[in-house]
Parts: structure tokens; C-alpha cells; sequence
């Protein structure tokens, strides 16, 4: 890794992990204030930043679910530790790096599909209901007319 100028810059590091294997993502795209660069191997990447400031992030892969967060960069180099939650996994919130760097994913689709089918009855009694109140608005204006 090329050191960075220390005047004005410092390094932002990241490492992308498979959160369930805790091995290397090779491969993994890694933003920040929309440059993006490519894990190696090692699932490391970095970025040559000003110091003293705050770093929008976001990581994906395929087959993992992608995860957005910020960190805080100060005079020193930082290191950030994602872990991406494999797709056929059931997402959670996570916590990645130090220092205040967060990301999240929300929900799954099983979750989702899970209830839509537990409320299903209540969903065709309101379009049942929908469907009369339609029908009622119909024959009134035809009353209407008459």
C-alpha cells in the first residue's frame, strides 16, 4: 500500500468478510463519495481521504446483500471491517469497522412473503370491501340518473 500524502490525507482501509464464514470477500466493490475500488484477495481495499472528515460508504458483492454505512476518519489512518450477509441468509442489523461506521439491511423476503400469507384473510375481506363500496358507488350514480 502507497502511503498517502500526511499533510492533508490519511488512509480509510476496509476489509469485506463473509459474515458467516468470516473469510475474505474477493471481489467486493467498495464506494466511497462515489469512487469505487475492487477487494483483492485479502478482501482489502483502500482510499487515500482528507483527514477530519466524514466518509459516506457502501459495499457489495455478488450473492451477498449490500450495506451502506459512515465512519468518521480523524489524522490517522482507518480501518473498517464489513462483514456482507450471504443472500440465502436471513439479514439482521450489523455493525462493521469502529468508530461509528454502521450499516444495516432490512427485512427478508421470506419475512415479507411469511406475511403477506398470515394476512392474507384480512387483505380479501378489504378487497371484498372495496369491490361493494365500488358496486354501491355505481348504482348510486345510476340511481341518480334515473
Amino acid at each position: 500500500m502507497l502511503l498517502p500524502d500526511p499533510t492533508n490525507n490519511t488512509a480509510l482501509t476496509f476489509t469485506v468478510l463473509d459474515s458467516e464464514t468470516k473469510e475474505a470477500i474477493s471481489g467486493a466493490y467498495v464506494t466511497v463519495n462515489g469512487k469505487t475500488k475492487i477487494t483483492n484477495s485479502n478482501g482489502f481495499t483502500w482510499f487515500e481521504v482528507p483527514k477530519n472528515n466524514t466518509y459516506s460508504y457502501t459495499v457489495s458483492a455478488q450473492g451477498y446483500f449490500t450495506i451502506s454505512g459512515s465512519v468518521e476518519v480523524g489524522d490517522n489512518q482507518k480501518d473498517v471491517t464489513v462483514e456482507l450477509m450471504p443472500i440465502s441468509a436471513t439479514p439482521t442489523t450489523t455493525a462493521g469497522g469502529s468508530g461509528g461506521t454502521t450499516g444495516s439491511t432490512a427485512g427478508s423476503l421470506n419475512e415479507g412473503i411469511q406475511e403477506l400469507y398470515s394476512s392474507a384473510p384480512a387483505l380479501i375481506r378489504l378487497a371484498i370491501l372495496v369491490a361493494m363500496m365500488s358496486m354501491f358507488g355505481m348504482l348510486m350514480r345510476a340511481v341518480r340518473r334515473r
